[in-house]
């Protein structure tokens, strides 16, 4: 038997998660509404997972109509992934409009898995 929490840490985040999560934290502050015209689907479940898991947080209000949410990553996304700040963030390719994101993604958190477990 294992605890909500201890189940909570202990499994992956879905790939629409770590989308999301990658965005986020290369992008940020930005809104829901931002995040989905990039991956070009709805992320409201993957938005609601990353604040549930502490990863993100609203960090503020858009100005203009309706002020969406801003969104942004916390200590805990830098802990979880062994960072001391934003800046050690790998650096996005300058051809990133050539890029598949999500093989890009997926190499990102790979290689984060990867330390995690050593």
């Amino acid at each position: 038997y294992t605890s909500l929490t201890e189940t909570k840490t202990i499994s992956k985040l879905s790939q629409a998660a770590l989308e999301t999560l990658a965005i986020i934290a290369y992008l940020q502050p930005i809104t829901r509404t931002e995040i989905e015209e990039i991956r070009g689907v709805k992320s409201d479940r993957p938005v609601q997972t990353l604040i549930s898991r502490a990863l993100i947080e609203e960090v503020g209000r858009k100005e203009g109509v309706g002020r969406p949410i801003l969104f942004g990553t916390t200590l805990d996304f830098l802990t979880y992934f062994g960072l001391k700040s934003l800046e050690e963030l790998p650096p996005l390719p300058e051809n990133i409009e050539d890029i598949d994101v999500e093989t890009e993604a997926d190499l990102f958190f790979d290689r984060f898995q990867e330390l995690e477990q050593e």
